[in-house]
C-alpha cells in the first residue's frame, strides 16, 4: 500500500468500499463487513489498518457514557474469559464479600442463539462514506428472541461485592461460574430478578434445599417499586428510573440493545453490564432501609417469594390451539362485519372508526352539559379511551357503536395476531407476569394480556388455550374474593352470615329483588346483582354502574335503576356502605390507601387526587392480591415437594392455572385447594371460608371451568 493511501481519511475507504457493495456494522469491538473477501487486496488492507476509526464510528460515541458512569462511580470492570481468571475472581469477590455487608450485585446480558437470531441491521452511508443520519433504529430492530430463555443465551453473568471492582464473566469462565455451587450458595440481588430467573432456571439453577446453604436471591425492581409506585404503563419498572429516582444517577442504557453476541465484546459493553449489578446492590441497599423504615418489609416479602414461582410460569407457557383460535377468529369477524352492517341499516350511516370520527360521534350523543364535563386529551379534544367511552353504556343509542368497539378490542388483542406470540422454540405463549403490575399488587401481564380475556365478551376463547396430549389443565378460583374481603373488613353482619352458609351472594339478591326462590334465579338476573355488588365496592355512581353493567356484564340498565339497586343494596348491608364511607374519610385524612400488608398506595404517584373510589377499592384489591401472592407460593413449593409431573401455566385475578399430567391430577387438586385454603385462613382469620375454592379440571381452559370435581376420581384410570 502507498504512503499515500495510508494517509487517506476512513471516509475514502468507506466510500470505495460501499460502492464496490461492501456493508458494514459493529459487532461489539469489531466491525463486520459484509463482502470482505470481494474487495482488492488493498482496500481489505487499509481497512483492517483503520479498524479502531471504523469501531469508533460506528459506535457512535455509544461507548462513552457506560465508562464514563462506571469511572465517576469508583469502579472498574474486570473482565473475566478463563476457567482459571474465574477462580481468582471467585476468591477476590469472597474476600470484598467480607469487607462490604449486603447481597451480591447480580445481572447477565443475553444474545439470541443463532437459529433464532434476526438479521441484524446494516449501518447506513452516504454517498461520499460519511456516516448517515438516518441509521436503523435500535428499537426497531430489537430481537425478542434475544429475552427469550427458550432462544437466547446468557453471554454475560456481572457480580459486585462491593469495593472498587466489578467482574464480569465470559465464554469458559461464565460457564464454571454458572455451574459452581458456590453461585448457588450467595446472596444475590438483581433488578427485575424474574428475568435472571428464568435463563438460570435454563442452566439448572436451583437455590440449595438445605438450611445450612444461604443461598438467597432479592429483587431492587420489587423494592424500589414499593417505594416510587408503578407509574403509567409501568414505566418506573426500569433500572434507569429507579437509579435517577432513589439514587440521583442517571443510567446511559444505548448500548442494552447491543450485540452481545459478539466475538469481543467493546469496553463500553463491559462497563454497561457492570454497572446494571453495581446499580442493583445500591438500589437494594439504599430501598431496603427505607422499607423497613416505613413498615413495608411485609409486602415485599410477598412481592419477593412469588417471583420464583412467576418465573417458572412463564417458562412453562400456555399451548394454543390454533385451528380452533382460527376459527373463532373468523367468527368474531363475521359479528363484526354483522354489527357494522345493523349499525348501518339503523341509522343510514357508516359506524365511526378513526378517533376523530368517534369524537364527533360522541358530541351528538351527550347533552350539552355532560360534554362540558367529558374528559378531555392534553390538546383540548374529547378523550374517547376505552374507560371514558364506557360512561355512555347507559344511553342505549350509543350501546351499538360501544359494541362494534368492543368487538374490534377483541380482534385486535386476541385475534389473528396472537399467533405470532406462540414461540418458534417450545410451540406455546410465554406471557410476562408482572409481581405488582398494578398499583394495589395486583398482577398484570403482557404478550398477551391474559387479565384481559374476554370471558364475557367471548367466552368460548378459552376453549383455545388446552393441554399437551397426555396432560390436563387444574383450575382453582378463589370464589367471591372481593366479597369476602369487603365482608372481612366491613365486618357486616348480613355478609358475613351470607358467607358463613355458602350463601351464593349474587344470586340471593337477585332472588329477593325478584321475589322468587334462589334456585329459580335467571343467569342475566344474577349477573345484574353481580354487576352491582361490585359497582359498590368500587364506589361507584348511578351513571358508572349503568355503564359498567353493559361494559363488563351485558346488563342494560338505566340511571335510575342503576340508583334503585345501589339504594336496595345499602339497605340490605348497611354496616359495609358505613365502613366505605368511614374508610374513605380517614383514607382522604392522611393522604393515601393502606392495605392489610402495609402496602402503601399513594395517588401522588401517578399526579392523581384521591378519589372515592380509589378509597374503596384499593384496599379491597390490595388485600386480595396479598392472597394470591401467597396462595402462588404455596401452591408452586408444594408441587415441587409432592414432585407434580407440570406445574402452574398462568395467574388471571383470582385465578390459578396449572397442567399436570393425567396421572397427577388428583394430588394436583387436593394440593392447588389445601394450600389455597391455608392462604386465605391466614391472610383472614375467623373470615368465612365456606365453597372458598373453585376447582375443576379438564382438557381445556373452558372445560376446567365446567367439569365436576368428583370425575377428579376417574382420571387416574384415564
Amino acid at each position: 500500500m502507498t504512503a499515500e493511501l495510508v494517509d487517506m481519511p476512513v471516509g475514502y475507504f468507506l466510500r470505495e468500499s460501499v460502492q464496490l457493495g461492501a456493508k458494514f456494522r459493529r459487532s461489539g469491538a469489531e466491525v463486520e463487513i459484509g463482502g470482505f473477501a470481494n474487495l482488492p487486496k488493498t482496500l481489505q488492507a487499509a481497512l483492517q489498518r483503520k479498524m479502531p476509526y471504523l469501531v469508533d464510528l460506528l459506535g457512535n460515541g455509544e461507548d462513552h457514557g457506560p465508562i464514563t458512569l462506571l469511572r465517576a462511580l469508583g469502579i472498574s470492570a474486570a473482565r473475566v474469559e478463563t476457567r482459571q481468571a474465574a477462580r481468582s475472581a471467585i476468591r477476590h469477590i469472597i474476600k470484598a464479600s467480607t469487607q462490604h455487608s449486603g447481597p451480591l450485585g447480580f445481572d447477565i446480558e443475553t444474545s439470541p442463539k443463532p437459529e433464532y437470531a434476526k438479521e441484524r441491521p446494516w449501518a447506513k452511508f452516504n454517498k461520499d462514506g460519511a456516516f448517515s443520519d438516518g441509521q436503523p433504529s435500535p428499537k426497531k430492530y430489537r430481537d425478542p428472541a434475544g429475552v427469550d430463555p427458550h432462544r437466547a443465551d446468557i453471554a454475560t453473568v456481572q457480580i459486585y461485592a462491593g469495593g472498587s471492582t466489578c467482574f464480569v464473566f465470559l465464554g469458559e469462565a461464565r460457564d464454571l461460574l454458572l455451574r459452581s455451587h458456590w453461585l448457588r450458595r450467595q446472596w444475590l440481588v438483581a433488578h427485575n430478578l424474574t428475568f435472571e430467573i428464568k435463563f438460570l432456571m435454563g442452566v439448572g439453577y436451583r437455590l440449595p434445599a438445605h438450611r445450612k446453604a444461604r443461598g438467597r436471591v432479592d429483587c431492587s425492581e420489587q423494592a424500589s417499586l414499593l417505594l416510587t409506585g408503578i407509574g403509567y404503563g409501568g414505566e418506573r419498572r426500569s433500572l434507569e428510573y429507579a437509579a435517577n429516582a432513589l439514587l440521583g444517577i442517571a443510567v446511559p442504557k444505548a448500548l442494552q440493545t447491543s450485540y452481545w453476541g459478539a466475538r469481543v465484546l467493546s469496553p463500553g459493553q463491559i462497563a454497561y453490564a457492570a454497572i446494571d449489578a453495581v446499580i442493583a446492590r445500591r438500589l437494594w441497599l439504599y430501598a431496603s432501609r427505607q422499607l423497613a423504615a416505613y413498615g413495608l418489609l411485609e409486602a415485599y416479602e410477598l412481592q419477593h417469594a412469588a417471583i420464583i414461582p412467576v418465573a417458572d410460569m412463564e417458562r412453562r407457557g400456555l399451548k394454543l390451539d390454533t385451528a380452533a383460535h382460527s376459527a373463532l377468529v373468523a367468527e368474531w369477524s363475521r359479528d363484526l362485519a354483522s354489527a357494522r352492517r345493523s349499525y348501518l341499516e339503523l341509522t343510514g350511516n357508516p359506524p365511526p372508526k378513526t378517533d376523530e370520527e368517534v369524537r364527533s360521534w360522541v358530541s351528538g350523543v351527550l347533552s350539552p352539559e355532560e360534554l362540558m364535563a367529558w374528559k378531555r386529551t392534553k390538546e383540548g379534544g374529547l378523550c374517547v379511551d376505552v374507560n371514558e367511552l364506557g360512561k355512555l353504556a347507559h344511553i342505549p343509542a350509543a350501546r351499538p357503536v360501544l359494541d362494534i368497539r368492543a368487538k374490534e378490542r377483541l380482534l385486535t388483542n386476541f385475534g389473528a395476531n396472537l399467533t405470532t406470540k406462540v414461540s418458534p422454540a417450545t410451540g406455546r405463549i410465554h406471557c410476562s407476569f408482572w409481581i405488582l403490575g398494578a398499583k394495589t399488587g395486583r398482577f398484570s401481564s403482557r404478550d398477551p394480556n391474559l387479565q384481559n380475556l374476554p370471558s364475557t365478551k367471548a367466552p368460548k376463547f378459552r376453549e383455545c388455550i388446552v393441554a399437551e396430549p397426555g396432560s390436563l389443565l387444574v383450575r382453582a378460583d378463589y370464589g367471591q374474593i372481593e366479597i369476602r374481603v369487603a365482608a372481612h373488613r366491613s365486618q357486616d353482619s348480613e355478609l358475613t352470615r351470607q358467607l358463613a352458609v355458602g350463601i351464593d351472594i349474587h344470586a340471593a339478591n337477585a332472588a329477593r329483588r325478584l321475589g322468587v326462590p334462589i334456585d329459580q334465579v335467571p343467569a342475566i338476573a344474577r349477573k345484574k346483582a353481580k354487576s352491582v355488588a361490585f359497582g359498590v365496592l368500587y364506589a361507584q355512581s348511578a351513571e358508572g354502574l349503568a355503564s359498567t353493567a353493559f361494559s363488563q356484564f351485558g346488563v342494560h340498565m338505566s340511571v335510575e335503576e342503576a340508583q334503585n339497586e345501589i339504594d336496595d343494596h345499602r339497605r340490605t348491608y348497611p354496616e359495609l356502605h358505613l365502613y366505605l364511607h368511614d374508610h374513605q374519610t380517614a383514607c382522604r385524612n392522611r393522604g393515601y390507601v393502606l392495605t392489610a400488608s402495609g402496602r402503601v398506595i399513594r395517588p401522588n404517584w401517578d399526579w392523581e387526587r384521591l378519589t372515592r373510589q380509589d378509597c374503596a377499592n384499593w384496599p379491597i384489591q390490595g388485600d386480595a392480591a396479598d392472597l394470591m401472592l401467597a396462595a402462588l407460593r404455596r401452591v408452586y413449593w408444594a408441587f415441587r415437594k409432592a414432585r407434580i409431573h407440570g406445574g402452574l401455566i398462568a395467574t388471571v385475578h383470582d385465578e390459578l392455572l396449572a397442567e399436570v399430567l393425567e396421572d397427577d391430577v388428583s394430588l394436583t387438586m387436593e394440593i392447588m385447594e389445601f394450600e389455597m385454603q391455608n392462604a386465605f385462613e391466614i391472610h383472614f382469620p375467623g373470615a368465612p371460608a365456606d365453597k372458598l375454592i373453585d376447582i375443576n379440571f379438564g382438557p381445556t381452559w373452558s372445560a376446567a371451568a365446567k367439569e365436576k370435581r368428583k370425575e377428579a376420581s376417574h382420571v387416574d384410570g384415564l
